[in-house]
């Protein structure tokens, strides 16, 4: 009965640990649409506030979000109304979507022909979404049961835009690896949304043996290595950014040798 108990504890301390593993692993790896989306939702059925920024205040709303998920401005521009927002999102590299998704900006346009829009918001998934200034307060609606007057707008006049969030980049590719005595010089072609490199080096037992973050200004980067241990080590870099990071670049490898014996010369 005993082992029975310790094992269920066994279970459970392992079920716990893994979940919360999960959990810090999905945390990491959160999206920047992710958390615009909630920061919105924490404002549900507030009435305006001044942090939102200028009344009337639907776009500011979406502004507001953005610059406290810390999206850029090259994402979704500050626009002082949804008109504006709207040009400036597709000039920026946004896309209209036919199925909206969470971290999307759903516009209203006046007319089915018209571009001028008189409303937008933010989709929290594929159906409902976070309205600021609708009814007065911050409002939690599907999409399509916005209303205007004494009636819901029609579909051809609802617009879904996916802004150009940023992805995880690209792998990057090493150009050279050099060795001089214990000096490791590296160079690399750079990576488009690339926030930082980190360079790796492994021994022949691919244990990591040197690991560097270093500025996504660079492409190139020399380091000192002086446990002189001699053998043949490989050398790889990956781009990372705010989303996630790249899988491993090319692998150079290099020959740390010891040096040559000076030869003797006698004289006959």
């Amino acid at each position: 009965m005993l082992k029975k108990i310790v094992k269920i504890i066994f279970v459970l301390i392992l079920g716990i640990t893994i979940i919360q593993f999960n959990i810090k692993k999905i945390e990491a790896k959160t999206l920047v649409q992710d958390k615009m989306v909630s920061i919105a939702m924490k404002e549900k059925g507030s009435r305006y506030k001044k942090k939102y920024g200028p009344a009337p205040w639907c776009t500011a709303f979406v502004n507001w979000s953005a610059r406290k998920a810390k999206v850029s401005t090259k994402v979704i521009p500050n626009a002082t109304n949804s008109t504006t927002m709207y040009k400036q999102l597709l000039k920026k590299g946004a896309k209209v979507v036919k199925k909206p998704q969470k971290g999307d900006i759903v516009f209203y346009k006046k007319s089915s022909r018209s571009q001028t829009m008189i409303h937008t918001a933010l989709m929290t998934g594929s159906k409902m979404s976070i309205h600021g200034n609708y009814s007065h307060k911050v409002s939690y609606i599907k999409a399509t049961d916005y209303r205007v007057g004494k009636g819901k707008v029609s579909k051809s006049r609802i617009v879904y835009v996916r802004p150009n969030y940023p992805k995880a980049p690209k792998k990057p590719q090493l150009s050279s690896a050099i060795i001089s005595k214990n000096k490791i010089s590296l160079s690399w072609k750079k990576v488009n949304q690339a926030s930082s490199y980190t360079i790796y080096m492994k021994n022949s037992n691919n244990k990591i043996v040197y690991q560097k973050v270093v500025n996504s200004s660079l492409s190139k980067y020399s380091f000192i290595y002086d446990n002189r241990k001699y053998g043949t080590y490989s050398l790889s870099i990956k781009a990372n950014n705010q989303v996630g990071s790249s899988s491993s670049s090319n692998i150079k490898k290099i020959e740390y040798v010891p040096p040559m014996p000076k030869k003797e010369f006698y004289q006959i």
